[in-house]
């Protein structure tokens, strides 16, 4: 870059500033090519002409703005209730009133959040 900036100074600045104009066109343009694809071709252009070879790495990275976004699946709900409520494991548990866990229905404090049931 110092190179350019001297021949820009040397030459008058006509043919220095078409080489400068040149390799930011160049750049841009191998920026926008690859951020086409993922649309984000302004953005590609905006970092290969400012950056150059470290913009096209950082626009060939990015993820795609069409990229869906990972689903995350849920839990189902537990069912509170009486006794039997939970199914196999959760044999003849209840819920605490307080906090919602489940409490063995003998329970006389709830382990969780210690309160009297």
């Amino acid at each position: 870059m110092q190179n350019l900036l001297g021949l820009v100074a040397r030459e008058g600045g006509a043919e220095g500033c078409g080489l400068i104009v040149g390799m930011l066109v160049v750049g841009g343009g191998v920026g926008f090519a690859i951020g086409k694809g993922k649309g984000r071709g302004g953005f590609g252009f905006v970092l290969g002409a400012l950056l150059g070879l470290i913009g096209w790495i950082i626009i060939a990275v990015m993820p795609g703005v069409n990229s869906a976004p990972v689903m995350r699946r849920r839990m189902p709900p537990r069912p509170v209730g009486g006794p039997g409520a939970g199914g196999p494991g959760q044999g003849g548990l209840k819920a605490c009133p307080y906090c919602a866990e489940m409490i063995q229905p003998a329970a006389r404090i709830c382990r969780f959040c210690k309160a009297d049931v």
